[in-house]
């Protein structure tokens, strides 16, 4: 009886873990990235406003997307740098 009761837990576990697993993917599958040159006067929240149509981050989780992606400090970033950004499959 003990041994039908954890084959059943470790189903269930694995049943859930399994589905974490997928959506968790699918919403990876959701983005794409693209690399774009930092302009003069451009500053990471200026970016990030200029793409909001284009990614389903808010402002502020767009930022610290693109800071801990391309190992920015601060927010310090300079013109003709090149960064990766995110943006929805197929935008931009």
């Amino acid at each position: 009886m003990k041994l039908k009761k954890r084959v059943k837990k470790l189903i269930l576990k694995s049943i859930v873990t399994t589905g974490c697993l997928l959506a968790s993917l699918a919403a990876l599958g959701k983005h794409e990235y693209v690399e774009i040159e930092v302009r003069a006067g451009d500053n990471l929240w200026l970016i990030s406003e200029r793409y909001e149509s284009h990614t389903n981050l808010s402002n502020t989780e767009f930022v610290r997307w693109v800071e801990r992606k391309n190992n920015i400090i601060n927010g310090r970033i300079y013109p003709t740098q090149k960064i990766i950004i995110p943006v929805k499959r197929g935008d931009v």
